[in-house]
């Protein structure tokens, strides 16, 4: 069996301390990347969620008709029911 000596000891915590700087180095540059491709796809999902409510929002809107139609309706219904009828005026001769 060899004798370790402490320049074998040395070497060897060295080499393991250059192996977790490199895996390190490694993680946080690949965490960047992982980053990157979990947020665009998100952005991408996320946007075209929004559009795709708010087409199916005014799709709806012209297919349905809101109240307001109706409301004004009615309004002017009641406009011209509040309205005085012209009377009948005795023909003087």
């Amino acid at each position: 069996m060899k004798k370790l000596t402490q320049f074998h000891v040395i070497r060897s915590t060295s080499m393991n301390i250059v192996i977790l700087l490199t895996l390190f180095a490694g993680l946080l540059s690949l965490q960047g990347c992982v980053t990157k491709l979990v947020t665009v796809p998100v952005k991408v999902v996320y946007g075209t969620t929004k559009l795709v409510a708010k087409g199916t929002y005014h799709a709806v809107k012209a297919v349905i008709p809101d109240g307001q139609k109706k409301n004004e309706a009615e309004a002017h219904k009641n406009d011209s029911s509040n309205a005085t009828e012209p009377t009948a005026t005795p023909i003087s001769e």
